[in-house]
């Protein structure tokens, strides 16, 4: 393949660091979308800084893995994903499928694995392989034809070298270190007296730590050669642990890691439905959705009893006085001439399930035009499909 170059991309971090670094974003129905907007943001931005024509992104499917089987306690202190995320993580898939970029994940695998193998398939190819992510663990896969470039570092790509120079090591003992010295991150538990400098210091006469367990009769200090003995196993597990699979049967070829045009109006489409704004207006006017006009129907008070759906469906209430108060179903608009006893039963109704946006405005609105209401009870768990103009390009106005 001469000078292609494969970008991996650490999907499942990006999406926990967009989670995180973006507090507060929702639709106007109160559908989060914070994580969705940070991981396009980002993924808009490898896509511009480096115009990869070989492009995919690997996500983790659970927490349940190989690892765990060889050792319950891995990872057994991090807590689950926030549901507010796994909540968002199939709309990010979405939208990458619509980029038309590769997506991996295989259950019982990490997506470190995954990275490694399509790595190891890359170079196979012909290849040379960059990953993107900030996981220190994939930095045991650098050589000269792979390289790691953490987002949030601006120094540049790891190369052997600047591993070296963080580490310790070269890149292919970075598990052994981590046999010795543990890792907090994955639960993976420190050798008890062996320190990070004398676990380098080991490791640089020996080789690896395989090598290290098996020339231990040979250390001088006794204290070390009985802590290295009685505690064998547990660095042979660490290594294990700390180690990834590049041996993966993944389907590879350079072909279908080749960046392809995106489909712009699924995108347009996704990013309507989640009223991202900023990234609609960067596609192609023809991909966008046309917005449908939709005329509200004024009914009288009495007669909303007969249109109204019942607790069988969702209402979703618009508007901030009397006047401009509508009631929408997922396929009709409609007003009231005059709030009434009738009105009122149904915004008062616990049973009739009812979502809004900024429900005290609407119940001060209300007040102001002299209706008052002994409640006004809206479902805010409800979420999806709801009637909400800037979602669907409905338009509540006549």
């Amino acid at each position: 393949m001469g000078n292609a170059t494969v970008y991996l991309i650490d999907a499942t971090a990006l999406c926990y660091r967009a989670f995180y670094a973006i507090r507060s974003l929702s639709t106007a129905a109160g559908e989060q979308t914070n994580a969705i907007f940070g991981f396009v943001r980002m993924l808009r931005k490898i896509i511009k800084d480096y115009q990869p024509d070989h492009l995919a992104v690997c996500f983790d499917v659970s927490r349940a893995t190989f690892r765990q089987k060889k050792y319950a306690e891995y990872k057994a202190q991090r807590q689950a994903m926030p549901d507010g995320l796994s909540g968002q993580m199939p709309v990010i898939k979405d939208i990458i499928r619509a980029y038309g970029i590769p997506l991996y994940e295989r259950e019982g695998f990490e997506a470190d694995d995954i990275i490694a193998t399509l790595s190891r398939k890359a170079k196979e190819a012909g290849a040379r392989a960059i990953i993107i992510s900030s996981d220190k663990d994939l930095m045991q896969l650098v050589d000269e034809d792979i390289s790691v470039v953490n987002p949030q570092d601006e120094n540049g790509a790891y190369d052997a070298k600047r591993v070296k120079e963080k580490f310790g090591l070269e890149p292919g003992l970075i598990p052994d270190l981590i046999a010795f010295t543990g890792d907090a991150v994955d639960n993976i538990p420190g050798i008890k007296g062996i320190s990070a400098r004398k676990a380098i210091e080991l490791l640089s006469e020996y080789g690896s730590a395989e090598n290290v367990i098996s020339g231990a009769g040979s250390i001088r200090l006794a204290k070390l050669r009985r802590t290295i003995e009685e505690n064998s196993s547990q660095i042979s597990l660490n290594r294990e642990l700390a180690s990834l699979d590049d041996k993966m049967d993944l389907e590879f070829s350079m072909d279908s890691l080749a960046v392809k045009d995106p489909d712009t109006c699924a995108l347009a489409d996704i990013f309507t439905k989640y009223e991202l704004k900023a990234f609609l207006k960067d596609l192609p006017r023809s991909a966008r959705p046309a917005a449908q006009a939709v005329t509200a129907v004024f009914v009288t008070d009495k007669d909303i009893l007969n249109v109204c759906p019942g607790h069988e469906a969702v209402l979703y209430i618009a508007g901030t006085s009397a006047g401009s108060l509508a009631f929408g179903t997922e396929d009709k608009i409609f007003r009231v001439e005059k709030i009434g006893v009738c009105a009122k039963k149904i915004l008062e109704d616990p049973a009739i399930r009812k979502i809004g946006h900024d429900l005290k405005k609407i119940k001060v609105g209300l007040a102001v035009d002299g209706i008052g209401l002994q409640g006004l009870y809206f479902d805010t768990m409800i979420a999806g499909y709801l009637l909400n103009p800037a979602r669907t390009g409905y338009s509540l106005e006549d």
